[in-house]
């Protein structure tokens, strides 16, 4: 192996290192919700609040994506890290205060501003050392395994310190400084750099539109769906002997883990179809879901997380795949940047629609079978899509 290609393997284990703990920071939190709400009397509603906020400081910032291409990659990637930081210290600073509330609320904005300006500068930086395929799929082993381990890293580690609502953070802020001096390290290929444009930028072309429109709303249903999962679902199942903070998180893991497991699985083997296909075994586990949570049983609850992991993965991955393909050549970036609007936009609205409604298990039910009900009609949708393309190609 050449020294040339020694530095780009080492460069590229250091921008997923990277990657993978901006990412742990944003669902962390997940792994602490019952701790918040038991310790600091957070309730249900100021909880889902808390988690919506990280959906608008990604929003916000998604539609920033092209600064990486007017100041860099690798700066980008460090400010995303910075960011990253600056939320752990706040979460750490929550508890020295009365209104603990509002710097949670804070500290999610940030966390989401992080998260959206990693997702394109870490990816095109593992594009270039690792040529683009390999880093493209390092980039999504690395962001679905990373927001699995999240909830799960933050519940152990709470569960075996004295300090548990502070402990997992500092341990994450050492880390996170570790692993910045390893991206400072990374050498970014020198290319030329456009005028900085401080205006968001996003939007979809016009014979694209067609292609868009269902499979931003299948993410809108499969990020829902993380929603729901990293919030209420498992705070719900705390009556089913799903009662500490591990057991917990354990649903928010298992069911983020099956969906990475999913995706690096299946590759780009499946059809085009595949994201109707997704959203169909999505509602039936979220079908699930509901009967569990009004049954009362736990180990259908456990069945039904793993089916939702599997829809959610085939729902992801195959309709970003469908959208980019239909978009390359006409703006790919704006349209990407709009797919992934709508995927947080989804990530927000189940939980604050369950949370603000009282966050019973009756409540986060009916809003599963919601979701499972648009899940449907969008597959219906993306279906009739598809056919019509192959009808217009023949």
């Amino acid at each position: 192996m050449s020294g040339e290609v020694q530095a780009n393997v080492r460069d590229g284990a250091a921008l997923a290192l990277g990657l993978v703990i901006v990412v742990i920071g944003s669902t962390m939190p997940s792994g602490l919700y019952a701790l918040y709400q038991h310790d600091w009397g957070l309730s249900a509603n100021k909880t889902v609040v808390v988690f919506a906020c990280y959906a608008v400081g990604v929003v916000v910032t998604l539609t920033y994506g092209h600064l990486s291409d007017s100041l860099g990659r690798k700066p980008i990637a460090l400010v995303s890290m910075a960011l990253s930081l600056a939320s752990t210290l706040m979460f750490l600073a929550a508890g020295l205060v009365d209104s603990h509330e509002m710097v949670l609320y804070a500290a999610r904005v940030i966390s989401g501003f992080s998260v959206g300006l990693a997702t394109g500068s870490f990816t095109a930086l593992l594009q270039e050392k690792l040529l683009t395929h390999i880093g493209a799929l390092t980039s999504t082993v690395a962001v679905s395994g990373a927001l699995a381990l999240g909830p799960l890293y933050s519940a152990v580690v709470a569960r075996f310190s004295s300090a548990p609502l502070q402990m997992p953070y500092w341990i994450y802020a050492a880390l996170t400084v570790v692993s910045m001096v390893g991206v400072a390290r990374v050498r970014e290929r020198s290319c030329e750099r456009n005028s900085v444009s401080w205006r968001p930028q996003f939007g979809v072309a016009r014979d694209v539109i067609r292609v868009f429109i269902p499979g931003a709303l299948a993410i809108g249903c499969a990020y829902g769906v993380n929603g729901l999962f990293q919030s209420v679902v498992p705070l719900a199942a705390k009556d089913m002997g799903f009662d500490t903070q591990l057991k917990i998180a354990s649903i928010t893991a298992l069911m983020l883990g099956v969906s990475a497991v999913t995706q690096v699985m299946l590759g780009r083997r499946a059809q085009r179809v595949s994201y109707p296909v997704g959203l169909v075994i999505l509602a039936l586990g979220l079908g699930g879901v509901t009967l569990s949570l009004f049954s009362s049983t736990a180990v259908l609850l456990v069945i039904a997380t793993v089916i939702c992991g599997v829809g959610q993965g085939i729902s992801f991955k195959y309709s970003l795949l469908r959208v980019s393909e239909a978009a390359r050549g006409k703006d790919l970036a704006a349209t990407v940047s709009s797919y992934y609007i709508v995927g947080y936009v989804g990530t927000a609205v189940g939980p604050l629609a369950a949370g603000l409604s009282g966050g019973s298990r009756a409540i986060v039910g009916i809003v599963c079978i919601a979701f499972a009900v648009v899940a449907v009609v969008v597959a219906v949708m993306g279906s009739r899509e598809v056919r019509l393309e192959k009808n217009e190609v023949v």
